[in-house]
């Protein structure tokens, strides 16, 4: 049987032939009966009635420490894995500097550039000394 028209009206009949026959009511294609608009069903929502009406009360979320905590276990444990994960490159990259043929020239070639801005610095300090030495000894005019 095809689905009527919305608005359209036609009567059931149920199998047990002494209830009366019950007007069914299609809207935008989905059948309703008077007692459907009518009648409302109970569900689980929490509420109260007032003045004959169900006032549904409102849903407020409960704020739990639980979830706090969990979230900074959470954020805890990302930084340790973080830590973790740093420590294993640079003891891998220093494995890298001691146990490779690269990593030992790298090694010589930055003591030799250090070798060279100490020298640097102590031949400055040595001039700047020089200087106040030959200002101190000068015989002023």
């Amino acid at each position: 049987m095809e689905s009527p028209e919305c608005g359209s009206v036609f009567y059931s009949r149920f199998p047990i032939l002494h209830k009366p026959a019950i007007p069914i009511f299609y809207l935008s294609g989905t059948p309703t009966t008077l007692i459907s608009k009518f009648v409302i069903t109970m569900t689980e929502k929490t509420g109260h009635f007032e003045k004959g009406f169900w006032v549904e009360e409102p849903i407020i979320p409960e704020k739990s420490p639980e979830k706090k905590d969990d979230q900074i276990d959470v954020r805890l444990a990302a930084a340790t894995r973080s830590v973790m994960s740093a420590m294993d490159d640079l003891a891998k990259a220093t494995h890298d500097l001691v146990a490779t043929e690269e990593g030992k020239k790298h090694i010589e070639k930055t003591v030799k550039e250090t070798t060279v801005q100490v020298q640097k610095s102590f031949d400055d300090i040595i001039r700047r000394a020089k200087a106040e030495v030959d200002k101190a000894t000068k015989p002023k005019k």
